[in-house]
């Protein structure tokens, strides 16, 4: 049975925990420029912490993988027996 690495995946969760803070950081510095133009640039940041969030912390992914928890692919519904 395949385990997965676990050092590997908290070294790739520190990353994006990191990213997510660079990128807050940046909000910040935008958003204290109160000018109407700077609307744009706090949707995209907002719009790439919310994809890193939805894909890495909640693994939204893998709803559309075709894959079980135990690694098995989908084959069809499970029928019912008579």
């Amino acid at each position: 049975m395949h385990r997965p690495n676990i050092g590997r995946k908290l070294r790739l969760g520190l990353i994006v925990a990191g990213a997510l803070i660079a990128i807050k950081i940046a909000e910040y510095f935008v958003g204290v420029d109160i000018n109407p133009g700077a609307t744009p640039y706090l949707v995209v940041l907002a719009l790439i912490a919310a994809w890193a969030i939805l894909n890495y912390f909640m693994h939204i992914s893998e709803l559309w993988s075709g894959v079980t928890e135990l690694g098995e692919e989908i084959t069809g519904p499970v029928q019912k027996e008579d």
